[in-house]
């Protein structure tokens, strides 16, 4: 028997499987298609424990780049602070704007700027710049 005979024949059945799925996954999810992952995902949770699968990530992390791993743990973790309830006092309106910011996280900040100006007219979106540059406060 060889050593990775040996190896294979005391891995633990769970390990086999995850081994064969996480194979099978990379074969079949190409071209972007995330649907064979969403497999692994049962396969991982049923036969890993809880350590395991944070050290299987932790791994799969650390392979990436920065950018990447911050993409995949935001969209992962989904900390949206969602939709913030409608005022009853206009007068209130920028403490609980101040208060979304403070919550919300990087790309979200940038994502909600990007679709409120998107919205705006020309002639509104250089009014809303000039008052942030101070010129129009």
């Amino acid at each position: 028997m060889t050593p990775a005979q040996r190896i294979a024949s005391a891995m633990p059945a769970a390990h086999k499987l995850v081994s064969r799925m996480l194979g099978l996954t990379l074969f079949l999810g190409k071209d972007g298609d995330l649907q064979p992952y969403l497999g692994l995902i049962k396969v991982l949770r049923a036969a890993l424990t809880q350590h395991e699968r944070q050290a299987v990530a932790w791994a799969a992390m650390m392979a990436c780049d920065d950018d990447e791993a911050l993409s995949i743990a935001q969209s992962v973790v989904r900390t949206s602070v969602g939709m913030p309830e409608p005022p009853f006092d206009p007068s209130e309106m920028m403490a609980d704007a101040e208060f979304w910011a403070d919550q919300a996280e990087d790309l979200e900040q940038r994502t909600y700027v990007m679709v409120l100006l998107s919205r705006m007219t020309k002639a509104e979106r250089q009014k809303m710049i000039a008052v942030l540059d101070g010129r129009n406060l």
